[in-house]
Parts: structure tokens; C-alpha cells; sequence
């Protein structure tokens, strides 16, 4: 089977701004399972593949190393609580955060740990490392940058509410959402305030950053976007119900799922709907795009691929269905992983 995509989803989103996309071949349709592995406790952790590692982790506590050859686990790392975080890779070490309020660094090849940050409350969003820091929000209500080397706090920035929001990271910003609603944006390197601007309800999906623009959506059923410099209102689309899950970019269009039920595209600069598709089931995990098409998982629907240009969906399947996690694609394969623990090596 030749290889279409390149072989790391290294973080939740796939990269430090959150976009969802890689600019590959797809995987056009699903022929086989080529392997599944069952997971104990059931999964609300988005997977992540380095290499011949694919990372999760578990609503049991663990979080573990797949081996995408074999579909065995390789190593099994147990926090002793919850983890709904999504991991990290950096080189040859791993990231993540759980609910026994910790966030971990793990070696890649054994899951051994390095170190270990304490915080007041669990980790529910997903770290991502950039310049040497590791940038995660806690339910504590605090969001904190750690030194990627020692674990130890560079600073800490009092949000005043709890954060499950994954922030995005540019070289100067770091911008993430709380659950009163506010997304908050600070510098880089001290984690002073830069702006902050309020919703009307919890925003828990990662934002967004494209050029100079922040795209998110909120629980007050809407999605925004911001100017990343000034945080200025750029535009507000409604959708019907409350946006849980992250967007996706690319070519000018921002796709981004409703709990309404529908996959919107939306024109970038503008907010003009380009389509809007259908699903028919409420919309928790975050869409992915490979090349010229769109992968989503519905919550209590199948994996679906629709077509970026005019939404058309040209194929579904139901493995993995019931989700609130998003696929990873990489080298003709999609990894999917469901609520209830199954993960499937979905071969196109």
C-alpha cells in the first residue's frame, strides 16, 4: 500500500494553531478493518500517532502506546484517574494531562515518566509544546506554562474559571476559552494579559488560529471570529444549538460542526456559509481535513467523509461510531477510537 500522508498527528488538532488539516492524498473510502484493540474504561482522549506509535489515553486511567504495526499495546502508563486530555509528542517524549490533576512528560518508547506537574484540579484539555513550554489550562481555573525540560512552572495566568478549552499557540499568543464564556488571549513569554473578549456560554473547543484570525465556537451556539492582534469582532454566524467541537481549515473555508446536527463551511474572511451539510446527529468531535475531503464523527453516528468543495458526503462507515474523538489519517490508514474503547485501524 503506498503511502499517502505523512506518517505524525503529533498533538490534538495536529499542530500548535490548531487547524486540522493536512495537505495530503486522502483516504477516500474504508475497504477492511485491518486491526482493532479494545480499551478499558472507554475513551474520550483523541488519539495521536508518532511514528509507529499511536497515543491515548483512557477513561480508566492509563494512557498507552499502540503499536500501529501490530495493533498491541506496547506500554501502558497508569495516572489513576481519568484521562480525557489528548497526548503530545515531541521527539522522543510525550505529553498529557489527567484527571488526578497532573500533567505528565513520558518517554515515547516506554512510557516511563519524566516528570510530573501538580495542579489544583484535573487536566481536561490537551497540552501543546512550543519554544521549549508546555501550554495547558486546568479546571483549577488557572493556565499554566511549563518548562518542557524540568516541569517547572515559567508562569501562571488566573483565568478566574474552569478551562477545558486546548489553546493555541502562535510565537507571541496563546489563546484558549474558559467555561464562563470568556476566550482569553496572553503573550508567549509572560503570560500577560493581551485581550479578552466574552461569549454567552462555556467555550470548551480549541480555538482556531489561521494568519491574523481566531476562529472559535461557543455554547451560546454561535461561531466567531477574531482579530488575533486586537481581539476585534470580525464576524458571528449562528447555528442552531451549542458548538462543542473544534474547526478545521483550509482553502479559504472554516469547517466546523453544530450539536444542531450540521457540518458548516464558512467563507474565512467573511462568515458566508459556502454549505452546510446534514449530518444527522449532534456534532461533539472535531473534523478533519485531508486534501479534498472532510472527516467527521458524529456523536451517535457513523465516521463520515464529505467533500470539502460542496459538502457532499461520499462515504460512511460504521466503525467507530459514537465518539467524542477525532480520526487521525496517516499512510492509507484512519485510526478512530469510540466512547465506548474500541479503537480501529480503518484501512482505504
Amino acid at each position: 500500500m503506498a503511502s499517502t500522508v505523512p506518517s505524525e498527528w503529533p498533538m490534538f488538532r495536529l499542530n500548535p494553531g490548531r487547524t486540522g488539516t493536512l495537505s495530503a492524498r486522502p483516504v477516500p473510502q474504508v475497504r477492511n478493518i485491518r486491526w482493532q484493540f479494545v480499551v478499558r474504561g472507554g475513551l474520550r482522549s483523541s488519539p495521536c500517532l508518532f511514528e509507529e506509535l499511536l497515543f491515548v489515553g483512557s477513561q480508566e486511567g492509563e494512557v498507552l502506546g499502540i503499536d500501529i504495526r501490530t495493533g498491541m499495546a506496547r506500554w501502558r502508563f497508569s495516572t489513576g484517574r481519568s484521562v480525557s486530555s489528548s497526548p503530545a509528542v515531541v521527539d522522543s517524549w510525550v505529553t498529557i494531562g489527567s484527571g488526578d490533576q497532573c500533567l505528565y512528560k513520558l518517554k515515547r518508547e516506554s512510557g516511563e515518566m519524566i516528570w510530573k506537574f501538580r495542579a489544583e484540579d484535573a487536566f481536561w484539555a490537551s497540552p501543546v509544546v512550543k519554544g521549549g513550554t508546555v501550554f495547558c489550562g486546568s479546571c483549577d481555573g488557572n493556565f499554566y506554562a511549563v518548562d518542557w525540560e524540568s516541569g517547572k512552572v515559567q508562569w501562571s495566568f488566573p483565568a478566574g474559571h474552569r478551562i477545558r478549552s486546548s489553546a493555541s499557540v502562535t510565537d507571541e499568543a496563546v489563546v484558549f476559552g474558559t467555561d464562563k464564556g470568556d476566550l482569553i488571549t496572553l503573550s508567549v513569554r509572560q503570560g500577560n494579559l493581551l485581550w479578552k473578549r466574552e461569549t454567552s456560554g462555556p467555550v470548551v473547543a480549541s480555538p482556531l488560529i489561521e494568519g491574523q484570525t481566531v476562529y472559535v465556537g461557543s455554547f451560546d451556539s454561535s461561531f466567531y471570529a477574531f482579530d488575533l492582534s486586537s481581539g476585534k469582532l470580525r464576524w458571528r454566524v449562528p447555528t442552531g444549538l451549542q458548538i462543542v467541537a473544534s474547526a478545521a481549515s483550509s482553502g479559504g473555508k472554516i469547517f466546523v460542526g453544530s450539536a444542531d446536527g450540521f457540518l458548516y463551511a464558512l467563507k474565512s474572511t467573511t462568515g458566508e456559509p459556502f454549505w452546510k451539510s446534514r449530518v444527522p446527529w449532534s456534532i461533539a468531535s472535531s473534523p478533519v481535513i485531508v486534501g479534498d475531503w472532510v472527516y467527521l464523527s458524529p456523536y451517535a453516528g457513523p465516521l463520515s467523509i464529505y467533500s470539502v468543495e460542496d459538502g457532499e458526503l461520499k462515504f460512511k462507515i460504521t466503525a467507530g461510531s459514537s465518539t467524542l474523538c477525532s480520526p487521525v489519517i496517516s499512510e492509507g490508514l484512519i485510526y478512530q477510537a469510540s466512547s465506548s474503547g474500541m479503537i480501529y485501524a480503518l484501512e482505504g
